[in-house]
């Protein structure tokens, strides 16, 4: 708050004070006799109600005094805010706004009681006067008196605290790497210094598997789109005051995302689903609750994201039909709007918004959410069908599918896979007629706040009935996460290890090699000269399992899921134990930059989730190992919209990592994680480095430091 609205908010305050007291004791003529009893009841009423102003009127002038010590260059606030031009301490500089703010939010809170008591009604009879008095306290005199003494100690040594901490100025603060000696330990915050980072950061745009070139040390892009991150409610520059009273809960993300699973399968339990169901059967649970997926997604809300987005066909929506066995897409190029999109709509066709999540915040803080479960990505996909329609062809998915119905009815059928390459399958299918696809196994119609789940290779497909549109959103899970994909990953390098241990692996094949295999030598090549070359070819494959590593093959998966992922999403109470929502920031007005804090050797951090970032040893480009932090924070909305993020971490801090990741989700001293380390002082800077790129929480919001 400016200084001059803080001298506004007191003059009005004050504006229609004067010296009358409107309690003051009415001239009332005591008269002996029945009504004597009467009149000395309200004159003691009275009498109770003055001594309760007075004592409201001393702690106005406690405050008073308070806002006259934070504007020396002001001698009387009821002369109005209009004769306040700019308030300065003595120095020449502007009062810290933290003050100004405490000082304010103490008379805002008296604010109705003292306008309502302090202003005098002309014209007030007695008993007016009695009926709009407070409550009195019935506590006896002597209690009373304890507990004000109490109160003006506690008040004083309030001041006298609040005072000390803000005597001097806010000041600008250039911003510096820290250094930490071994010899600091033992101290509250982490000293400074000059050394620059020891944590390099890059964004890969070779793929997957190497950095890019000359872009270690280079910020990563960020852009509006792509943050998920909500800017925390309260817009002061200030730190929040009820930022001191929070302190987070030492629950797992993973455990968070179970709860929102649960939620999706409502009576079903987790466990009995993974069970019985999981990759296996279908699950349709009809809830008779037509509200339960409401906070979701609306057709309204679809008309909305249209207007205030620039929603493109092919890569956010989809207009598709299918009518006499015949599926059709029927996108147009460019902006999907309204108009055009709600014509196609009227005539028949279905609209698939490809990535709601991008837009709408429920979705993103569910899918977020359950992605900590999965280890994998979460999508989904929006289906809004006119009535009487049907947008695809039969077909089946390589998702783990969960279909909640928000709006209208829709007919589903569903079909086991066919053959047994159809189970699990990797990739979808292309579109089957109706003759290939067999008798159906399943025939239902769901209605708002029932469930669907199709396991992978289950062939399906949906159309309104002929009085109801629908809406449903499709969750989808566990694409590309199976054994196959994880030696995918896992046998090149375990290639590159066998090749460098075994000569066998390096011996060149046999002369004349191309005459004995494939297609082209159809049989030309010698029969025992082919049968050599099996033998060896299986004797290989032997050795090199040997070589195939469980650890390199999760963590190329792991890369891969930070890649996929969306960023998470975080509570306002996480925002202001975070980077995002603590810290330095400028004051509005003065340009100074206040509230600056600092890792203390007693804070207590964790990560930020549980699967939002991973530890990667990989080659450089220079075919040297490092250590690489893949992490999700600063990953897009859109999948894949943006290469991986990670920073280059110094070799000495893997300890320090993983005594992160073994601690979860409990939170670990600073101290406890430096000692992790041989280095202290690049234990230091990288835990540093890890909250100021947002992938560690604090217990509790840090404390501004003082000046």
């Amino acid at each position: 708050m400016a200084p001059v609205a803080a001298a506004t908010v007191y003059s009005k305050l004050f504006a229609n004070r004067t010296e009358t007291d409107p309690f003051k004791k009415p001239k009332t003529k005591i008269r002996k006799g029945k009504h004597f009893k009467k009149e000395m009841k309200k004159i003691r009423k009275i009498k109770k109600q003055k001594r309760v102003l007075n004592s409201r009127l001393k702690n106005e002038g406690v405050l008073l005094k308070n806002l006259k010590e934070t504007f020396p260059g002001i001698s009387n606030f009821e002369k109005g805010a209009s004769e306040v031009k700019t308030v300065f301490d003595p120095n020449g500089q502007t009062i810290d706004q933290a003050k100004i703010d405490r000082i304010i939010k103490k008379l805002m809170s008296k604010k109705d009681v003292l306008l309502e008591k302090l202003t005098p009604t002309k014209n007030k009879s007695k008993s007016d006067t009695s009926s709009i008095s407070p409550k009195v306290n019935t506590t006896s005199a002597k209690t009373k008196k304890k507990g004000t003494d109490k109160s003006k100690s506690v008040k004083a040594e309030e001041t006298s605290k609040s005072d000390k901490q803000l005597k001097q100025p806010s000041k600008g603060n250039k911003r510096s790497t820290v250094e930490m000696s071994a010899s600091s330990i033992g101290g509250n915050q982490l000293s400074k210094g000059n050394k620059r980072s020891t944590v390099e950061m890059s964004a890969s745009s070779k793929g997957d598997n190497q950095p890019s070139k000359g872009n270690k040390r280079s910020t990563v892009e960020t852009s509006s789109s792509s943050k998920i991150i909500a800017k925390p409610k309260n817009n002061s520059n200030e730190t929040p005051q009820s930022a001191k009273k929070i302190k987070l809960s030492e629950e797992s993300s993973e455990e968070q995302g179970r709860k929102q699973f649960q939620w999706i399968l409502g009576n079903t339990s987790v466990d009995s689903f993974f069970k019985n169901h999981w990759e296996k059967k279908v699950l349709h649970i009809a809830r008779k609750e037509k509200t339960y997926y409401n906070n979701l997604i609306t057709s309204v809300l679809i008309d909305e994201i249209l207007r205030d987005n620039f929603i493109e066909y092919t890569k956010n929506i989809d207009i598709t039909s299918y009518v006499d066995g015949q599926r059709e897409t029927l996108n147009p190029e460019g902006r999907a709007l309204p108009q055009v999109v709600w014509d196609y709509y009227q005539n028949g066709c279905s609209v698939r918004f490809l990535n709601p999540q991008t837009y709408i915040k429920p979705l993103q803080q569910l899918n977020a959410s359950l992605q900590e479960l999965f280890g994998s990505f979460v999508g989904a996909n929006t289906y809004l069908t006119p009535a009487n329609s049907q947008g695809f062809a039969p077909h089946y998915d390589d998702i783990e599918a969960f279909i909640l119905q928000l709006e209208g009815r829709k007919a589903w059928k569903v079909y086991a896979p066919r053959t047994d390459p159809e189970q699990l399958p990797r990739y979808s299918s292309p579109n089957f007629t109706q003759e290939e696809i067999g008798r159906p196994i399943l025939e239902v119609i769901l209605e708002p706040g029932d469930l669907l789940y199709l396991p992978r290779g289950f062939i399906h497909q949906a159309s309104t009935v002929p009085s109801h549109h629908s809406l449903h959103v499709t969750i989808s899970v566990y694409q590309k996460t199976a054994w196959v994909d994880l030696l995918e990953k896992a046998l090149p390098k375990a290639l590159q290890a066998v090749a460098s241990a075994d000569v066998e692996f390096r011996r060149g094949l046999p002369i004349g090699y191309l005459k004995q295999a494939g297609l082209s030598p159809a049989g030309a090549g010698k029969p025992a000269e082919r049968k050599t070359m099996e033998k060896t070819l299986r004797s290989l494959v032997t050795k090199l399992a040997e070589f195939v590593s469980l650890d390199e093959g999760v963590d190329e998966m792991g890369k891969q899921a930070m890649h996929d992922a969306l960023p998470p999403v975080l509570s306002d109470d996480e925002l202001q134990c975070t980077v995002f929502g603590n810290g330095m920031r400028i004051s509005a007005g003065t340009g100074q930059v206040i509230n600056r804090t600092d890792l203390g050797h007693d804070t207590k951090v964790r990560l930020v989730r549980a699967n939002a970032c991973r530890l990667v040893e990989e080659l450089s480009e220079e075919y040297k190992l490092e250590l690489h932090l893949y992490y999700t924070i600063d990953n897009s909305l859109e999948y894949r919209g943006k290469e991986p993020q990670f920073l280059i971490m110094p070799a000495g801090a893997r300890p320090l990592i993983r005594a992160l990741f073994e601690s979860y989700p409990r939170y670990a001293s600073v101290a406890s994680l430096i000692r992790r380390v041989e280095d202290k002082e690049e234990g230091a800077q990288v835990t540093r480095d890890l909250w100021e790129r947002g992938l560690l929480v604090t217990s509790m919001p840090l404390q501004p430091l003082p000046e």
